[in-house]
């Protein structure tokens, strides 16, 4: 349990690091970045307002279970 949520957090850093570096190195990148951080936003708001904070925050770690366990593309 304690491997795995250090495994988890070790993730999200090296996806942060190499986010950063990406953004950093390709400038023209960096609208759609803008972009998507307004329309994520946009989406989260509109379902904490329809289902409240819980059920959002609960909403967005199914989707992203659901396609971090997807089957497509592994042979």
């Amino acid at each position: 349990m304690v491997k795995g949520l250090l495994y988890f957090i070790a993730g999200i850093f090296v996806i942060v690091v190499a986010g950063s570096v990406v953004l950093e190195n390709v400038p023209s990148l960096q609208p759609m970045w803008k972009e998507f951080q307004e329309i994520a936003s946009n989406v989260y708001s509109d379902a904490k307002a329809k289902y409240g904070i819980t059920g959002a925050v609960l909403l967005i770690v199914g989707v992203v279970i659901m396609i971090g366990t997807s089957a497509s593309g592994k042979h």
